[in-house]
């Protein structure tokens, strides 16, 4: 082959790897908490996985009433804000905010919450 075709193939092979990688660092992260009569947060490796850009957005939902606080204060089954299965979800703006957010069910059945968060 002349070096003309290999110049080609070899840039081929790095933008290809390069674009994988873009891609990889997109990728979002999604946790799905059990929460019952103890406040839960984020794993760690949702909001900061290992070998990836760090989570800055997380958006939670919940499939029965939970409280939440995102000071890094855990909440009780009646203090804390308020998400029910029908509100819109709670928009976690940065990481560290992420890091903080706690969440309790209020109810004596455990509750399914939601996050998915992206870089």
């Amino acid at each position: 082959m002349s070096r003309h075709v290999w110049s080609v193939v070899v840039l081929g092979i790095v933008l290809a790897g390069s674009f994988r990688a873009i891609a990889q660092e997109q990728i979002g992260t999604f946790e799905q908490i059990s929460v019952g009569a103890t406040a839960a947060g984020l794993a760690a490796a949702t909001t900061n996985p290992t070998g990836r850009t760090q989570m800055n957005v997380c958006h939670v939902q919940a499939d029965q009433t939970v409280r939440w606080r995102a000071d890094g204060t855990a909440p009780t089954s009646t203090a804390g804000a308020s998400l029910t299965p029908t509100s819109d979800p709670i928009v976690l703006p940065n990481n560290a905010v992420a890091r903080r957010f706690r969440v309790i069910s209020t109810s004596a059945s455990n509750a399914t919450v939601n996050v998915t968060c992206y870089p």
